[in-house]
């Protein structure tokens, strides 16, 4: 293994991640959003966007996956339901045109894309949120979590890649 080539590779993927406000490509899962954002030919938002890519006056929000089975939504604490309520609508969850659910292979590829309109997530995330609202506790973090499944992705969603078969379509 030549790792002089590998440092070179790193330090170019740090310096182009740099030079465009983009963040730390190995946090989290920043890559995977870089990724993605390529594959799907959308502009990868600089750090400290409210929405992970955009394309002209639309944003979009990313949830990418390896082995886990459902996207995570880490959502600000608000004083009281009815501006949570506002908060995500306004701005966390309504917004974004379409939220995108990927899911990697250890080899960092894309091997499924599911897309589902911003109505369609907050419908599921909504009650889950409220649920977890009126716990007594919230997360050390001051958030409140709520995940979206993938079967609740491909259920009210769509796969876009791979483009399902047309067999697939039916079952």
């Amino acid at each position: 293994m030549n790792l002089k080539r590998v440092k070179t590779a790193i330090d170019t993927l740090v310096e182009e991640f740099s030079k465009n406000n983009l963040g730390d490509p190995f946090r989290d899962v920043r890559l995977r959003e870089a990724l993605l954002a390529d594959h799907l030919n959308h502009v990868l938002a600089p750090v400290g966007y409210p929405y992970d890519a955009f394309l002209k006056e639309e944003t979009y929000e990313y949830k990418t996956i390896s082995a886990t089975r459902s996207a995570r939504y880490d959502v600000s604490w608000c004083e009281t339901w009815q501006k949570q309520k506002k908060y995500l609508r306004e701005v966390k969850i309504l917004p974004h045109k379409y939220h995108y659910l990927a899911k990697f292979s250890d080899r960092m590829e894309i091997e499924k894309i599911w897309r589902m309109t911003g109505e369609q997530a907050l419908k599921i995330l909504e009650p889950k949120l409220k649920k977890k609202f009126h716990q007594t506790t919230i997360n050390k973090n001051g958030v409140l979590q709520a995940v979206i499944t993938t079967n609740e992705f491909s259920v009210y969603g769509q796969q876009i890649f791979p483009a399902p078969t047309t067999l697939e379509m039916f079952f």
